[in-house]
């Protein structure tokens, strides 16, 4: 059991994910200004995000799993809207392309499981890439899944 909660402790400091999470935060704690929604990407782009500038990002943000972030890629002119979702299980990436409209609440999700569980009982997770195209908008509460272009 400490040997369990030793191996989490150890993820948690590792140096990308702890600047990723402290990025993180304080992109969602910025205030809700014209100012801060462009200085949000550059401090994502901080946290490990990949993006072309110009772009604007409202918060807040999620990222999982932490230390996710080098996997998502946003294109320039792209819009997020708030409460953003991008569930970047490495090896697979999002790819959100150029002039990109994204509504609020949308979610980025690359795992799913598989129907069948393995001899364990454990239904095996298995990433699968997302990429959104070049001038594509999303409405509200869109979840895209993984596996889709």
């Amino acid at each position: 059991m400490f040997s369990q909660a030793l191996d989490v402790l150890k993820k948690d400091f590792h140096f990308q994910v702890f600047r990723e999470a402290i990025f993180l935060w304080i992109a969602n704690h910025l205030p809700r200004l014209h100012t801060a929604d462009a200085l949000r990407a550059l401090v994502l782009k901080l946290a490990g995000m990949q993006i072309q500038y110009p772009v604007q990002i409202w918060a807040p943000v999620e990222m999982r799993p932490i230390g996710a972030a080098g996997n998502v890629t946003i294109g320039r002119d792209t819009f997020i809207n708030s409460h953003a979702r991008f569930a970047a299980r490495p090896p697979a990436t999002i790819t959100i392309g150029k002039s990109v409209y994204i509504g609020p609440r949308c979610s980025f999700e690359t795992i799913h499981h598989a129907l069948v569980a393995d001899a364990q009982g454990h239904r095996v997770a298995e990433p699968r890439s997302v990429v959104v195209e070049d001038q594509v908008w999303l409405g509200a509460g869109v979840t895209i899944l993984p596996g889709v272009t």
